[in-house]
């Protein structure tokens, strides 16, 4: 982005205008005092919403990009998603979407870009074995993403176009930077067949639960303290300092165990067994 504030704190996010994407070979890369010609510079189309905050996202052989919205309001509206073709340098595709590009994430050789529309969080699949096209999408009623930072998304492939993704949400119309020093309500759990989406559940935090550590630790977490774990064929959601363990059998979700690490740091004792993971 050619008019960005520069790469200072949140300053890269903000979209601009003359987008590119700059190719340089491995072997061009030495002491740091080469110059790169314009000739390495590929102009892309600018897309089209009503979002400040810049995504792109390298998924397989494409180059996938959009407007959305990250730690303001989310915006409203719909927007495009530019896909590129990065080997055969053919235009971009516009995929018009009927919310904003908030996030963009690899499912195997597809992809997910999950949104807002100002009250209601979209999830919509890209298939990018041919002609890049929308192939599924579902609908969370008034919610947005309680974590929009890269570690929140988790997605286990199952096979190819299935698998299941979680991501931590929480009620919308409220800020993005609320994050910082809101926890997220759920981590929201989706099965993903043929790349199309069927809701498992959510794994909700305890509203009665301490979440006060007097930032013995720390008082904003930077790589945020919400998102899925999957491990060793167990499913977990960390909700801030909750650890919630789930079952998912018979096309849901279902909690099965839970701590409090806060509590279990100052002496207490939660319910699941550490030396299992």
């Amino acid at each position: 982005m050619a008019s960005t504030p520069g790469d200072r704190m949140w300053g890269a996010e903000f979209a601009g205008e003359d987008v590119a994407m700059l190719r340089v070979p491995t072997a061009a890369l030495a002491d740091g005092v080469q110059t790169v010609n314009t000739a390495a510079y590929v102009d892309l189309p600018e897309p089209t919403g009503n979002g400040y905050a810049f995504q792109n996202r390298f998924v397989g052989d494409h180059l996938l990009y959009g407007k959305g919205s990250s730690w303001g309001e989310g915006t409203r509206g719909d927007a495009s998603l530019q896909v590129f073709g990065i080997r055969d340098r053919g235009g971009a595709q516009s995929i018009a979407l009927p919310h904003g590009v908030d996030r963009i994430e690899p499912m195997g050789d597809a992809a997910v870009v999950v949104g807002t529309d100002g009250t209601d969080l979209h999830f919509t699949s890209i298939d990018l074995r041919h002609e890049p096209e929308v192939a599924g999408e579902f609908v969370q009623p008034s919610a947005a993403q309680g974590e929009t930072r890269s570690h929140g998304f988790f997605f286990k492939p199952s096979g190819e176009g299935d698998g299941t993704l979680g991501l931590p949400i929480r009620g919308s119309g409220a800020p993005g930077y609320e994050q910082l020093v809101n926890g997220s309500a759920q981590v929201l759990f989706l099965d993903v067949h043929d790349l199309d989406f069927r809701k498992l559940g959510a794994l909700a935090s305890d509203p009665n639960t301490p979440q006060d550590d007097r930032c013995t630790v720390s008082c904003v977490d930077w790589y945020g303290n919400a998102r899925p774990i999957f491990y060793k064929g167990r499913v977990f959601a960390l909700l801030g300092y909750e650890l919630v363990e789930a079952d998912i059998s018979r096309g849901r979700v279902r909690e099965t165990d839970r701590t409090n690490l806060l509590g279990a740091l100052s002496g207490g004792r939660g319910g699941i067994v550490w030396k299992d993971l």
